[in-house]
C-alpha cells in the first residue's frame, strides 16, 4: 500500500458486483510514520489481512448472506468475512478463525472511484469510521467527479505525488462522524480514534 500512487489502477467491485480494475482518485491516509492498532484476521482458507479497527470491510452473518460492511473492529471469531478467489474471479464469505491485535507502524487508505478495493484478496472497503457505505461513498462524489472531469478536460490523469499524513477531506468528515458520536452515542463511536 505505501507505494501505491494516485491515477494507479487497482483491483475494485463496481456496483453490480463486477471485478473491475479502477483509479485510485486520493489518499485519506498515507503516513508511513503512524502508528495504529490493527486487526490480524485468519479464515478457515488460511487468508489472513491486517486492517486497523475502524476500517470497514465487506462481511456476512452466514455464508450466503447478503454482503454488508463493518468496522474491522467488530469482527468476531465464527463471522463471515468476503474472500476474492482469484482463478473463479469472485468473492465468497470465508469463516474468521483467529483474530489477532497488534500496534503497527504504516496507515495507508485509498480511495478508489468504486469505493472499495481488494487487499490481500479481501473486499475491503475505502472508508472507515461511518458503516453506511453508501452514504459515505456519497459525500465523496465530488472528488470522483472532479478526478473523472480532469481526466477528459485536458485528457490526463492526475498522478499526484501523495503527501504525508491525512487528506484534509478526512479530518472534516472525522469532525462531523465525532460530533454524530457525541450527539447520538452510537455503537461505532468505541473504534473511531480522532
Amino acid at each position: 500500500m505505501k507505494s501505491l500512487r494516485v491515477g494507479e489502477t487497482i483491483l475494485t467491485v463496481d456496483a453490480h458486483g463486477r471485478y473491475k480494475y479502477t483509479k485510485v482518485i486520493l489518499m485519506f491516509h498515507n503516513d508511513s510514520k503512524g502508528k495504529l492498532k490493527y486487526r490480524k484476521i485468519v479464515t478457515e482458507n488460511g487468508h489472513s489481512i491486517e486492517i486497523s479497527l475502524e476500517h470497514l470491510i465487506y462481511t456476512a452473518k452466514r455464508r450466503n448472506d447478503k454482503i454488508e460492511v463493518k468496522a474491522a473492529g467488530k469482527i468476531k471469531e465464527g463471522d463471515f468475512i468476503h474472500v476474492f478467489d482469484k482463478y473463479r474471479g469472485y468473492t465468497k464469505a470465508v469463516r474468521v478463525i483467529h483474530i489477532s491485535e497488534e500496534v503497527k507502524t504504516g496507515l495507508y487508505a485509498p480511495l478508489t472511484e468504486t469505493g472499495n478495493l481488494i487487499v490481500d484478496d479481501h473486499l475491503v472497503s475505502s472508508y472507515a469510521t461511518y458503516e453506511d457505505q453508501d452514504i459515505v461513498h456519497l459525500i465523496f462524489l465530488p472528488w470522483r467527479l472532479a478526478f473523472k472531469f480532469n481526466a477528459w478536460m485536458w485528457d490526463q490523469e492526475p498522478y499526484a505525488p501523495m503527501e504525508s499524513g491525512a487528506h484534509w477531506s478526512l479530518k472534516g468528515f472525522f469532525m462531523f462522524a465525532n460530533l454524530r458520536c457525541y450527539l447520538f452515542n452510537e455503537e461505532y463511536c468505541e473504534y473511531m480514534n480522532f
